[in-house]
């Protein structure tokens, strides 16, 4: 689908002033057939914050019939940010139909110059000298005579618990039924919204499955995309999008579909890569190697034979996700997990950024394949794997995982187990049935739970298997 809009500059690269400000001129051609109201958009990449860059006349702009018109970011970095590049890019978005009619612009790269010294101050100190020699003698005797210990100052509050992991579970009204960190939730629109943290997540990784926090089905299946929040940086922006009967036909952000969001932050393992396999930000040792179209291997610096990863497709920075599905393969190396992004229903593409969380704790992972334990267990399409300790309270995500050589097909959920210490996950084709190949198509699944979970058990997950009738 061609672009509503496009939006091009001369200079990919602001240079800014010594006091950190600059601007860039940007120009803005109307290909939407219609005259339109649009609204502009910074969006952050890596390490920039969106708030740096402004418009000169404000968010909105009216674009007559293939029209076009000049605009000038202003960008003003704070003093405090550290010297270096820092990428970001304006979107454009039409206020009638933001999610059929929007584009993309160029990145820019903003070049952050050393802040300039500042300038010399009177030496006050002279004065502080001559004003001391009067005090000192007051200051004696108060000294002498005041009686009495030194009152104790109150201790500065404890510093938060550091969290590897945070995560939600909203329901199919959009509400949050179990979070950490007590987590809000607001719609923004249809399918859309921004679950938000009491603390800045804007340096993380999000995933995120379809799932029922009630029951061990989905009826309407739909996949979750996301991206850094749009309402502060202490958001997390998700969309679930439903499915047409016979992708790709039909795609757009509905309501009415559960998810499981885990955020992965830099304490953790995780990382967030671009179109094309460039990695937008990462915990330490993590890097990325394309391996063909669609295809890359994460590699963490270290063996994680022994672990299991999730993927989700998600915008590097604060924009909006394009639609599509991570796929979990093995990786070429043991100190790597292979991931494959495609359209739903297509062949793999480089056009799809994506998120990567690692999880490597004893008894809070599981993958399955072709009937058989891999790190967990499968059985092809509905299966419930059993931990060592009650996740009632956890969240769960899922992501479909295949052999290293499978055409990717089909998609997971993570789903309430039938125990307190139990997760249901349900692999479905896009004909939205579970006649999938065990062989071609099975799932990993991670745990993010509350700090004060206790495991009663260190064996890893278990298989329950259950014989019972599948719901219509």
């Amino acid at each position: 689908m061609p672009s509503a809009f496009v939006v091009t500059t001369a200079s990919n690269t602001v240079t800014l002033d010594v006091a950190r400000k600059g601007t860039v001129s940007l120009t803005i051609s109307n290909t939407t057939g219609r005259p339109v109201r649009v609204r502009l958009k910074s969006v952050a990449l890596g390490q920039a914050k969106p708030e740096w860059v402004t418009f000169d006349g404000g968010d909105f702009r009216d674009l007559s019939l293939g029209g076009s018109l000049q605009v000038t970011a202003v960008v003003a970095v704070p003093l405090d940010v550290a010297p270096g590049a820092y990428p970001v890019r304006v979107d454009v978005v039409a206020e009638d139909q933001p999610m059929e009619d929007f584009a993309q612009g160029p990145e820019l790269t903003i070049q952050v110059p050393a802040a300039a010294p500042p300038p010399k101050k009177f030496p006050w100190w002279i004065l502080a000298v001559v004003l001391a020699v009067l005090v000192l003698g007051s200051g004696i005797v108060f000294v002498l005579t005041r009686g009495g210990d030194d009152e104790d100052l109150p201790d500065p509050p404890p510093s938060p618990p550091g969290l590897t992991t945070l995560h939600a579970s909203v329901d199919i009204a959009g509400k949050i039924v179990k979070s950490t960190a007590k987590a809000q939730i607001e719609r923004l629109e249809a399918g859309t919204f921004e679950v938000t943290f009491p603390m800045n997540v804007s340096g993380c990784a999000y995933v995120a499955s379809i799932g029922s926090t009630k029951d061990p089905f989905v009826f309407a299946p739909a996949l979750a995309v996301t991206a850094a929040g749009h309402r502060s940086p202490n958001g997390v922006f998700v969309q679930t999008h439903a499915l047409g009967n016979v992708p790709p036909n039909s795609f757009g952000p509905k309501d009415g579909h559960p998810f499981h969001l885990i955020v992965s932050c830099p304490s953790s393992s995780f990382a967030v890569v671009r179109p094309g396999g460039q990695l937008a930000r990462g915990s330490a040792g993590t890097s990325v190697t394309p391996l063909g179209s669609g295809r890359y291997k994460v590699g963490f610096g270290r063996d994680i034979s022994a672990c299991a990863a999730v993927a989700t497709i998600g915008d590097v920075g604060n924009g909006t996700a394009p639609v599509g599905e991570a796929f979990v393969q093995d990786g070429p190396t043991s100190d790597s997990v292979a991931i494959v992004t495609e359209q739903v229903g297509n062949t793999p593409t480089d056009s799809l950024p994506f998120h990567v969380a690692l999880e490597c704790t004893r008894d809070r992972f599981a993958v399955f394949l072709n009937n058989a334990i891999v790190r967990g267990a499968s059985d092809g399409g509905t299966q419930e794997a059993l931990f060592g300790s009650d996740v009632s309270g956890c969240t769960a995500v899922a992501a479909p995982f295949t052999p290293q050589q499978a055409r990717p097909t089909g998609f997971a959920t993570s789903n309430k187990g039938k125990r307190d210490s139990s997760v249901r996950v349900e692999l479905k084709n896009f004909g939205y049935g579970t006649g999938i190949d065990p062989a071609q198509l099975g799932f990993t699944l991670i745990l993010s739970c509350p700090p004060r979970s206790k495991a009663v058990d260190a064996t890893g997950p278990k298989l329950q298997d259950r014989e019972q009738p599948r719901k219509p």
